[in-house]
């Protein structure tokens, strides 16, 4: 977090479109609306005929398999990922971009084909000496950090 009151650092609420998708934050056009395993996952069944619950497991083996509809929608949510962070990247031009979430364990291509399109799109000085790479932790790494800071509180109050 950071900003005044610590109110700042919502990344996700970026808004991508200003009259897009209803965000959980009451918001519209929210990068997690377009960018989130969540969002890929109400696209998928929005897309599929036989409007079956899925995972994020699942599509991922489905577009791994070829399947079309499985394609188009990680194609999808490839590009609203990759458009989000190279906002981000113009912006600061980190060294490193992070990406956790259970999706980001998803294998080397998930990290690679969200790269190559932040590359493809980003100013290339802002770019040029960022990495995007997997959380160490995977989907824990929101759950740990938070943790982190519990016990860092605790510590600094004794």
């Amino acid at each position: 977090m950071g900003g005044y009151r610590n109110r700042g650092g919502e990344i996700g609420h970026m808004i991508l479109h200003k009259d897009g998708k209803r965000c959980g934050c009451g918001a519209n056009g929210c990068f997690e609306a377009y960018a989130s395993t969540r969002a890929l996952l109400e696209q998928y069944q929005n897309s599929s005929p036989d409007n079956a619950p899925v995972s994020g497991e699942m599509i991922v083996q489905k577009f791994l398999d070829a399947e079309t509809i499985a394609v188009n929608v990680m194609e999808q949510h490839f590009d609203y990922m990759a458009t989000g962070i190279a906002g981000l990247v113009n912006i600061f031009s980190p060294q490193r971009v992070i990406i956790g979430g259970g999706i980001s364990e998803a294998g080397d291509f998930y990290i690679s084909q969200i790269a190559q399109r932040v590359k493809a799109i980003a100013i290339p000085v802002a770019h040029e000496f960022t990495q995007i790479v997997p959380a160490l932790l995977g989907n824990k790494a929101g759950l740990l950090g938070c943790a982190s800071k519990v016990f860092e509180k605790m510590i600094s109050n004794c």
